[in-house]
């Protein structure tokens, strides 16, 4: 793809910012100046609250509390992940106490606690953790030797998902090449090893054979042994016919395979085989598309030319085209997509077992391959001073409006509809759980959230994200994610995702998340030498001081601001790492500034090492030469004084042309895509 290398300016006007940023930044002309006369003593209480106060906040009391610190804040109820909950007791004036004998709780089922062993260290920290077997929230107390509750967290245990594959294995038992009125027969013995969403084999579950060919006679297997494995004997008919294995309990397809070529020579035309070579083994559910060839052979391994064939498969939500006829080189050529209204169908994911039919003769020939389907879904993280409240019907983050209707949609994504349906997700800084909609599909709602809610630690924003991701992909396990991120959102998704070295991508296998934009965030932090005026700055964004001030359970962003000027001092370092450990997972980055964003600097807001090829995709735009169209202009089809956004053309252009463009995970290795595809402005 490329990309217009020329600049947007336009003489005066004021800013398209999104509705909090409006509010934001005119928030002081109506609060007048008078109300900046208590800022020297914030900015003094701040400035000295910087360097001392802990990242997970306290709240002070007159008393002796615990606060509780999860990580992870959610874990797989498998009975044996662990959720480790430190515990810090302190006084009113927040100082650690130790020699505290305390004792952790829970009001959920099922869960088992490894007790802190020792009281309270010198710095008032005790350690222990926690582990289900049951999905759920669980409230985890910390209480003393009389039994008093000094302080509690909320955690969330996730339901394990269904076994996530299965490998069939097939031996012939006998061989019926029918007579005059009956159809040949082939009758095969079928073994099925079921695994977990850990790779793990599992133990007594019941699967179910499942074929397309209903004249097919299965007995069928009973349980899973103790070494994973279920039997069953199939009696196939002489047509195609593809063999699923299925979760009882979930009705999940943990995997498929072609047997058709097991009814000997009587079914195979002419001795001919068939071998399928697809141009990747993954697909998204989008507009994507893999293309397929298809090499028939004789007995002899001759090609063999002018054989008309079709593909099938075991899933209805692909198509693989019209019949196509080898060439002289013994190939046919097919490609697969999604079929007609399903793209971006939550239910239309899944592994798919494609195999080859003569045409001539309508009998398949040997030869299979194995494709997995993706749903893609978009999640949106919103940034400083926004705030969100849906219902289970109705989700709409303002901030993303445009972006949703003039960008997403026109791609196949869809903000509302059913669980299934509804493919953008809003990202909420206090989190959020799957709930069944009215038909009975799971929905990812979120947790409303105020603006002061934007101002709490990076830490508790990265576990709100982790929670959307782990929670939605336990329901939708065939789940790709595309972060969208505007501001602060930018640095929560980056955080999440590459601040542990790639740990929690790793957890979710290798195309758990696809694609990340971030559209004038601050990815590079904060110097240490704005410390003294980044709450002013915090300020500006949550919509003046007096909101900052009335943010006490966050310590009017302190712990933000602590954060940002972590990232800022190990720049490029952070931003590096950041990216590095993306490209290991697949996971491609895109950073967009606008240059006369006046909140977040371009210099901010871009990874540049000053190379002219970065590691990661940039973009550069210049809407505005007075610095006074800037964050949120980048998110709007208008400026705030009507005008069109001369930019937005491009915007839409490049994203769409991004979140679908060949240089992805999904493409495989035999794609040829330059990388990085955008370096404008450099």
């Amino acid at each position: 793809m490329r990309v217009s290398s020329r600049a947007f300016m336009l003489k005066s006007y004021r800013p398209d910012h999104t509705a909090c940023m409006k509010q934001s930044l005119g928030s002081r002309a109506r609060h007048g100046t008078g109300r900046f006369v208590r800022v020297g003593m914030v900015l003094a209480v701040l400035s000295a609250l910087l360097g001392a106060l802990p990242s997970n906040g306290l709240v002070h009391a007159s008393q002796a509390i615990a606060t509780l610190t999860a990580t992870p804040v959610s874990a797989p109820a498998d009975g044996a992940t662990p959720i480790n909950v430190t515990v810090r007791v302190a006084d009113g004036s927040g100082v650690g106490i130790a020699g505290i004998a305390v004792h952790l709780v829970s009001d959920h089922p099922e869960t088992v606690f490894t007790q802190p062993l020792t009281s309270t260290d010198v710095l008032g920290q005790a350690s222990g953790s926690i582990t289900s077997k049951a999905g759920g929230q669980a409230a985890i107390s910390a209480v003393d030797g009389s039994g008093a509750v000094l302080g509690t967290t909320v955690v969330s245990f996730i339901a394990v998902p269904a076994p996530g594959t299965a490998i069939i294995t097939s031996a012939i038992l006998s061989h019926d090449p029918g007579s005059a009125g009956h159809m040949p027969t082939t009758t095969t013995r079928v073994s099925v090893v079921a695994r977990d969403y850990r790779g793990q084999p599992m133990v007594g579950r019941q699967i179910q054979l499942r074929s397309s060919n209903p004249l097919d006679r299965i007995i069928q297997p009973v349980v899973a042994d103790n070494t994973s494995t279920a039997a069953g004997t199939v009696t196939f008919t002489g047509t195609a016919t593809v063999l699923s294995a299925v979760d009882v309990a979930t009705g999940t397809v943990l995997g498929s395979v072609s047997l058709a070529g097991s009814s000997a020579g009587s079914t195979n035309p002419g001795g001919l085989t068939a071998s399928i070579l697809l141009s990747s083994d993954r697909m998204g559910n989008g507009m994507d598309t893999v293309s397929a060839l298809v090499t028939v052979r004789d007995s002899t391994g001759k090609p063999v030319a002018g054989r008309k064939l079709m593909l099938q498969g075991s899933a209805v939500f692909v198509t693989f085209g019209p019949p196509a006829i080898t060439d002289a080189a013994g190939t046919a050529r097919f490609v697969i997509r999604m079929t007609r209204g399903n793209p971006h169908y939550g239910s239309a994911a899944g592994p798919v077992a494609i195999s080859v039919v003569d045409v001539g003769s309508g009998k398949p020939l040997p030869g299979s391959a194995k494709l997995t389907v993706y749903n893609r879904v978009v999640v949106l993280l919103p940034g400083f001073g926004t705030s969100l409240s849906c219902s289970i019907a109705d989700c709409h983050d303002q901030s993303f409006g445009q972006v949703s209707h003039d960008i997403l949609a026109p791609i196949g994504y869809n903000l509302n509809g059913t669980g299934l349906q509804r493919t953008e997700l809003e990202y909420s800084y206090r989190g959020g759980s799957m709930v069944r909609d009215p038909s009975g599909a799971w929905q990812w709602l979120v947790k409303p959230y105020r603006a002061c809610d934007t101002s709490q630690s990076l830490a508790a924003s990265d576990a709100a994200l982790r929670t959307l991701l782990q929670n939605y992909r336990a329901r939708y396990p065939y789940t790709m994610f595309e972060l969208v991120a505007h501001s602060l959102g930018g640095v929560i998704a980056l955080d999440t995702l590459a601040g542990d070295g790639g740990e929690f991508l790793r957890s979710h296998g290798p195309v758990a998340v696809d694609k990340v934009v971030t559209i004038d965030s601050p990815i590079n932090g904060i110097a240490q030498s704005l410390a003294p005026i980044a709450p002013l700055v915090l300020g500006g964004l949550l919509g003046g001081i007096p909101q900052i001030q009335s943010c006490t359970s966050q310590l009017a962003g302190t712990f933000l601001v602590g954060g940002l000027i972590r990232i800022g001092t190990h720049q490029p370092a952070r931003q590096d790492s950041w990216v590095a450990t993306l490209r290991r997972a697949g996971v491609e980055l895109l950073t967009i500034t606008n240059r006369n964003d006046l909140i977040v600097p371009e210099s901010f807001a871009v990874i540049d090492d000053g190379s002219r090829r970065h590691v990661s995709d940039r973009m550069r735009f210049t809407v505005g030469i007075d610095r006074t169209a800037g964050h949120g202009t980048l998110m709007s089809r208008h400026l705030d004084n009507g005008v069109p956004n001369p930019a937005w053309p491009e915007v839409i252009a490049t994203l769409q042309g991004y979140l679908t463009n060949p240089c992805l995970p999904l493409a495989g290795n035999a794609s040829a895509c330059p990388y990085p595809s955008i370096n404008r402005g450099f």
